[in-house]
């Protein structure tokens, strides 16, 4: 590096000679010639081009190796740093859920082309197999514009699925916002769900509005323990906008 800085520092003073005795060399020049000549005027042209481009290209030919060891130094420090490997964003921190993952996964095997009760236990069952709903309903809107429950899972006796209409009840109000909505304060009705094992307790209640042309066409209700509430509201969030643009285009 000591070596470079000094073949640096002659260079630039290789360069401040020639300008130096140029400028001697046409003063001389001068004096030899009478004043007002034509050839006074040439030399002076002559000198300003001759030291003008020794300067740019001089100046242009350091910044190009100056430019080099920059680049080539932090190569050298880039190869020194550790890798570290960088986290998708779509990952919860707390679990390790890829929710981007799971959620694309769940609309890529949900057939809506299907009867809706059909793709409603398909998109259920996903919903148990990758995030273990404890019960699920999916509800279809049907010529009488009224939700009717097409597809359930893991319902206790206690829970009974019921038809609504858009605004009627907490899922109608989901319905008429046509928004998602997640809770951690369950209702009475959803406190405890009845399984092999016992009466659990869940921890969400999801109700998730598939819309298609800015009409509510079906509902998602589902319960769970596994996951946080906002882990769950984001995953949805994905699965309501990904769905309701799968069903629209199928359409079209």
């Amino acid at each position: 590096m000591k070596f470079k800085i000094v073949k640096y520092s002659i260079s630039w003073l290789a360069l401040s000679l020639l300008i130096v005795g140029a400028t001697i060399g046409l003063i001389v020049s001068f004096q030899q010639l009478k004043p007002g000549e034509f050839d006074i005027v040439f030399l002076s042209l002559a000198w300003i081009i001759v030291v003008a481009s020794g300067i740019y290209l001089f100046v242009f030919a350091s910044k190009e190796i100056l430019r080099r060891e920059f680049i080539k130094k932090e190569a050298e420090l880039s190869d020194k740093q550790p890798v570290t490997k960088k986290e998708s964003p779509a990952k919860s921190k707390t679990t390790g859920l890829n929710i981007d993952t799971v959620a694309r996964k769940i609309v890529r095997r949900t057939s809506s082309d299907k009867e809706p009760s059909e793709w409603g236990n398909e998109l259920l069952k996903m919903l148990s197999t990758e995030l273990e709903i404890m019960s699920g309903v999916f509800y279809f809107r049907n010529k009488k514009n009224k939700f009717e429950p097409v597809a359930t899972y893991a319902l206790s006796h206690a829970q009974q699925a019921y038809t609504f209409e858009e605004g009627e009840g907490l899922n109608g109000q989901v319905a008429l916002i046509k928004l998602n909505s997640v809770y951690t304060t369950i209702p009475d009705e959803y406190t405890e769900v009845c399984s092999g094992l016992g009466k659990v307790k869940p921890i969400y209640l999801a109700i998730i509005p598939i819309v298609v042309k800015e009409k509510c066409i079906a509902l998602i209700e589902c319960t769970g323990f596994k996951f946080t509430s906002a882990e769950i509201e984001q995953l949805f969030q994905i699965i309501a906008r990904e769905l309701s643009a799968k069903i629209e285009l199928g359409k079209e």
